[in-house]
């Protein structure tokens, strides 16, 4: 990555000069290395009288060739660190230097491996003349935060600070050997086989590729013995003698100092960017503007007025009904119609979204089934269908899985071809295909609880699914654009709880509620009550007038009493579509979980786990936590320069030990990150302190945001952890996180 001459601007015309010159080292010594492979390997087999045998290389780099290539990687060390000196005396400069010009043999760029060494650094005036928030930044790039944000720039400003301060004795580029696929032949009736390959490696003078056994026949003189050949077919790139060793084929060292110098660069622009040299989001930063384009849709209901069409038929509708609630159909849509008070409101609910005509009918309705879930859910717990392999051929695991923690759904979809006009034949073929789904719902269920399947989820990564670790219902989808009226269909199958939908009234639930977790804790709850095939949005209503004014549950132990916590009623299911939330907050918390979705977690499993957690915060309080969070990085983006800041927004579960905290700080490091976490244990000790049930594990997730002032295109910076089961403090960690946050405040 390069930054355009255009771009650049004068004031740090130094730092530029830095990263061009290593940008030429970089292609010089690219150059010296490809002239130097022509002639500087050989290959060598040995065969002992015993018939083991071994394929070596050897390496014969002239002295001058060797110093050549290591000054000239250290140099490209080099130049990047003066660049990022350069830069800051830019920096300073720019702030301070109508007072006081930045000394430059005093002011840099530190690199530190622990916190006391940049603080030391700091005091010995490395960042005077600079502002606080640079200071913050440039504290977030620092080496010792490699383990805690171990992609980002941190790991590899580590590598340039290794790089860069080797002495001349020591070497920091070397041949590296890989990909080894060795051969070794021999004439028959002799017999040569490879019996090991030595791993990739670095390679000095001499270096094994691997060892080989001939088998000669007993009569075979040892002077008749034929000669055996071989080839190591072994690749050489020129790899970092410093830092970590390579972890793959293109991990070559220019690979690694394009890294290095894409990295300076992205910082020599945020430099340039936080002083308003260069466009960015330090003057504009808005995320609830930048998000209100997302945050717009149509309006979801409507009076219904007197000369509106069907008018009269939706009025006579509803008040014909005992629970205030009709639906019309027109064509493929459906009309929903709801009393409340001395007024009648309309709902349009939108036809099935159309199927992909590249595909067949049947796929196609698959995979627009999966594609709802995933676009307006997420699709971390969205699985497409696996082939098993059993005795008799192959048994394919449903149409689809949606998991979200414990609760899951077994898909079984079924698209009708060939439509007629005949009531009767169309409601046998929806009876014979839905049983024939209930059918295949509980095989894949038998299926998953005999042996866990791992799945590949619709971002792509690898989840093992056991079938014994979740409750589950299976839900077959008909695929079919106007199904007869008052069809009621079994909601039982041996012992499976099954709900039928329509693919319209599927897509109208995950529109309704964005939430996967909300839309399947909705298909539980109304497993096994009978309902008409295509009038969802009419049970879906009704149960949401119901929550409205049903009793809540009180508090369980009390226990939320003692964080000071509010206690809001609000209904489990909205009437308002969540995904037409008005203002910023909606997309806001979905932005948020899409971060959490690609923050780096070694466990899919575990990351699966903590998305569940998080997306069954209520749909009622999700576009208000997205608010909150957007009111909160604004405060934090205004506190004091030198100062820290803390916002938190709690949210609990009335009968689990269960919680959700979203917090906010103005700046990002491992100490913020320390201190963060020292919260979220200190309040999972609180919940462990009361009587749950067995089968209830405490669990306390965590997210914390803080502003980012430099990069263009993203706003924020998302970090999320948890903490599940017994406290793990001790009485004295307590006591101190105690003290530390009563002074916080």
């Amino acid at each position: 990555m390069t930054s355009t001459t255009s771009d650049r601007d004068k004031a740090f015309a130094e730092a530029w000069q830095h990263v061009d010159r290593a940008s030429t080292l970089l292609g010089s010594l690219a150059k010296t290395w490809n002239a130097a492979c022509s002639d500087v390997f050989s290959a060598h087999i040995v065969t002992m009288p015993s018939g083991i045998g071994e394929i070596t290389v050897d390496l014969d780099f002239d002295d001058p060739t060797r110093r050549l290539l290591n000054d000239t990687g250290r140099e490209i060390g080099t130049m990047l660190r003066q660049a990022l000196a350069a830069g800051v005396v830019a920096l300073a400069r720019l702030v301070s230097g109508v007072l006081v010009l930045p000394d430059p043999t005093v002011v840099n760029f530190p690199l530190a491996d622990t916190l006391d060494d940049f603080l030391a650094a700091y005091k010995d005036g490395a960042l005077d003349g600079v502002r606080p928030d640079h200071v913050q930044f440039i504290q977030g790039l620092q080496p010792f935060n490699a383990a805690f944000s171990p992609a980002g720039a941190p790991p590899i400003l580590r590598f340039l600070r290794q790089l860069s301060e080797q002495p001349s004795s020591v070497d920091v580029v070397t041949a590296w050997a890989h990909l080894a696929r060795p051969e070794v032949v021999v004439e028959p009736p002799s017999v040569a086989e490879i019996v090991g390959v030595e791993p990739d490696g670095p390679i000095t003078s001499t270096k094994t590729i691997a060892t080989f056994q001939v088998t000669h026949p007993p009569e075979l003189p040892r002077g008749d013995r034929p000669t055996v050949f071989g080839n190591p077919n072994v690749a050489f790139d020129l790899v970092s003698a410093v830092g970590s060793a390579p972890t793959g084929p293109d991990d070559t060292f220019s690979h690694r100092g394009r890294v290095v110098l894409a990295t300076v660069t992205l910082i020599l622009e945020a430099f340039e960017r936080s002083m308003g040299l260069r466009e960015g989001v330090v003057d504009n930063w808005d995320p609830a503007a930048r998000l209100a384009t997302a945050a717009t849709g149509p309006l979801t209901w409507a009076p219904l007025l007197p000369h509106q069409e069907r008018a009269v038929e939706a009025a006579d509708a509803v008040h014909q009904s005992e629970v205030g609630i009709a639906t019309i159909s027109g064509g493929r849509e459906l009309t929903l119609v709801v009393a409340d008070d001395d007024k009648t409101y309309l709902r349009r609910v939108a036809a099935a979204t159309a199927l992909d005509p590249r595909l067949p009918q049947g796929t196609a309705a698959e995979e627009a089934t999966a594609t709802a879930a995933a676009f307006w859910g997420l699709p971390d717990f969205v699985f497409p269908p696996v082939k098993r392999e059993t005795g008799s051929g192959s048994r394919e695991l449903g149409d689809g899985i949606v998991l979200v923690g414990d609760q899951g759904l077994i898909l079984q979809v079924k698209s009708r071809e060939n439509l007629t006009q005949k009531t009767e034949r169309e409601t046998n073929w929806i009876k014979k295909q839905a049983a024939r789904g209930a059918g295949q719902a509980v095989g894949t269920l038998r299926q998953l609880r005999r042996r866990p399947e791992v799945m590949s989820n619709q971002r792509g990564r690898l989840i093992a699914i056991d079938g014994n670790a979740a409750t589950w219902i299976g839900v077959v989808i008909v695929d079919h654009p106007e199904p007869p009226d008052g069809l009621t269909l079994p909601v039982d199958h041996e012992g499976l709880p099954v709900v039928t939908l329509v693919r319209r009234d599927w897509e109208f639930l995950f529109e309704q509620l964005g939430s996967t977790a909300a839309v399947v804790a909705y298909l539980h709850r109304v497993a096994g009550d009978p309902g008409e095939l295509g009038d969802e949005p009419a049970r879906y209503y009704d149960l949401a007038g119901k929550d409205a004014i049903a009793p809540q549950n009180p508090v369980r132990n009390g226990w939320a009493a003692e964080t000071g916590a509010t206690w809001e009623a609000r209904p489990i299911l909205p009437r308002t579509p969540a995904t037409t939330a008005t203002g910023p907050g909606r997309a806001m918390f979905r932005m948020v979980l899409e971060d959490c979705s690609g923050t780096r977690i070694d466990n899919e499993n575990a990351r699966l786990t903590l998305l569940s957690f998080l997306d069954r915060t209520p749909v009622t309080h999700q576009a208000e936590v997205g608010d909150r969070l957007l009111q909160m990085l604004h405060k934090a983006k205004r506190t004091v320069m030198g100062g820290c800041s803390w916002d938190f927004r709690w949210i609990f579960d009335t009968q689990r030990p269960r919680q959700v905290v979203f917090g906010v700080s103005n700046q990002l490091s491992t100490w913020h990150n320390d201190a963060f976490r020292s919260r979220l244990l200190l309040q999972h000790h609180r919940i462990t302190r009361h009587d749950w049930d067995p089968d209830d594990e405490p669990t306390t997730v965590g997210v914390l945001l803080t502003p980012n002032y430099y990069l263009r295109d993203r706003l924020w910076d998302t970090s999320v952890m948890a903490t599940f089961g017994p406290s793990v403090l001790t009485p004295e960690d307590v006591e101190v996180y105690e003290t530390f946050w009563e002074r916080s405040r």
